[in-house]
């Protein structure tokens, strides 16, 4: 339902780059307006924590996000909260920081439902954002009352068939192995469930990523989609995210216990759908609910899914009020444009006189979806098969942390993942991954990553290989350090 913007354009905004311990060059950065920079020597969760600050919030609308903090953690910034010692050999981007935020004192919100603009700005006694918010509203009449001729459209429909252009991190042969070895796990008690993960990589000549967003977000949509790009004299990455799944959400409620109730959704269990584009016919649709109905029937899918909504249980449990926690919906089946998912949805009442929101992130990640149980163990087995590469942005979380204490995070997946290379051109990461199990099937496990893959892979080809002209959007900002991030969450 709404699309949220912003980028390092006020002059209380900043933006915050984390190299957690994985990294050579470690140490949290601090960079305001006017470029100045200061390091601190602690973690992203410990500084979102000591520096959200209290606002008064008009409460005259109803809106999910009412400034604050817009950004990503890493997966591993897990050395954080499971407090690991990462090991030697482990291989990192030197470019992509563990986690990124910006703090936005101007944002704008556009509900898709109601066809209405707002503009969020944060001030001071001695900064306020009128004229912000003058200018902005006049470039966004003007922006509204364009033609059709000065918006870039794309067809999506470009076929998309044709020679790989991307090379898997491991094989066909050893991602195998790596699933023998999860089963050996498995049998030695030492994981119920492992989430192995691969990942597909590319060079491609420099574009507008912000092109390679719209294309994903059409050709993939999903109720978590954001895009993030992130320029400076430390950084070099872009995130584009279809993601079906949230992580975690925090929002006033008005249920029996009150207050700020929790919601996690993972997701455990997937299938391909037909092509349903256009007027399917009769026999496309039949096959289409057949296979919702294989998955939620499937033995292996619903075990997948059962755990991980324990081992969520057991993690709200930690800053939710007791008694709070429950199972809304248990495996219910969600559609997407490519693939139907086995969901579940579990919610608690925040103990706020324990914990507040960044408390929730520390108890829960990383995303138990994404790690398999139990956690600790699970992900140290997993930093082996993965050849000790880490995962970088993939299998973190993206989204907002409102200055109101509410929040909303996904689960980064279905993504490409853009940075530079020494080539001068880009070089675009496609992770995918998916569960193992005692009954989990080499060639179907391996057959399920592909498919997960598939849609980011094709709008990253058509991305290539399409001319388009520059899109007439607003420039959210001109400065050396860039960061510029857009959500679309329902």
């Amino acid at each position: 339902r709404y699309s949220i913007m912003a980028g390092m354009t006020g002059p209380l905004s900043k933006l915050i780059e984390y190299f957690g311990q994985e990294h050579e060059t470690r140490g949290l950065f601090v960079t305001d307006i006017h470029g100045a920079t200061k390091m601190e020597n602690i973690t992203i969760l410990q500084y979102l924590k000591r520096s959200t600050p209290q606002a008064e919030i008009n409460h005259n609308f109803t809106l999910p996000f009412n400034g604050g903090y817009l950004g990503f953690l890493g997966y591993e910034v897990r050395f954080d909260t499971h407090h690991g010692a990462v090991p030697q050999s482990t291989v990192v981007e030197r470019t992509i920081p563990t986690s990124a935020f910006i703090f936005c004192d101007q944002s704008l919100i556009y509900d898709h439902c109601e066809k209405i603009w707002y503009l969020i700005g944060v001030s001071t006694a001695e900064q306020d954002q009128n004229a912000w918010m003058e200018s902005t509203a006049s470039l966004l009449r003007n922006y509204t009352q364009c033609g059709k001729q000065d918006i870039n459209v794309i067809d999506h429909h470009i076929p998309v068939e044709g020679e790989d252009i991307f090379t898997p991190l491991r094989d066909r042969d050893t991602y195998e192995r790596n699933i023998d070895e999860c089963h050996e796990q498995i049998k030695l008690g030492e994981s119920y469930e492992l989430c192995l993960t691969n990942q597909f990589n590319t060079n491609v000549k420099k574009g507008s990523t912000l092109e390679l967003y719209k294309i994903l977000r059409k050709r993939n949509p999903a109720p978590y989609s954001a895009y993030m790009t992130l320029w400076s004299s430390r950084s070099g990455v872009t995130l584009c995210c279809s993601s079906p799944e949230r992580f975690l959400s925090i929002k006033q409620t008005n249920t029996t216990f009150g207050g700020l109730e929790v919601e996690a959704k993972p997701i455990k269990g997937t299938i391909a759908r037909p092509d349903m584009r256009g007027e399917p016919p009769a026999e496309l649709i039949d096959l289409d609910l057949a296979q919702a109905d294989h998955l939620y029937n499937c033995e292996k899918n619903r075990a997948e899914n059962l755990m991980i909504v324990d081992l969520l249980r057991n993690d709200l449990s930690r800053v939710c009020k007791t008694g709070s926690i429950h199972v809304a919906k248990l495996m219910q089946i969600e559609t997407f444009a490519t693939v139907h998912q086995m969901v579940s949805t579990i919610r608690g009442q925040l103990d706020t006189n324990d914990a507040d929101t960044v408390d929730v992130l520390s108890a829960c990640f990383p995303g138990g979806s994404m790690t398999g149980a139990p956690k600790l163990r699970t992900m140290e087995i997993l930093h082996k098969l993965e050849q000790g590469v880490c995962r970088g942005a993939y299998s973190g979380c993206m989204g907002y942390l409102s200055l109101d204490g509410c929040m909303d995070m996904n689960i980064i997946i279905r993504s490409a993942i853009v940075s530079s290379n020494e080539l001068g051109t880009f070089k675009v990461t496609i992770p995918a991954g998916g569960a193992i199990t005692a009954l989990s099937e080499s060639d179907d496990e391996y057959e399920e990553m592909l498919l997960k893959a598939r849609p980011v892979k094709d709008a990253v080809r058509i991305w290539t290989s399409t001319e388009t002209s520059k899109n007439k959007y607003i420039n959210l900002q001109s400065h050396e350090t860039s960061c510029e991030i857009w959500l679309d969450y329902i």
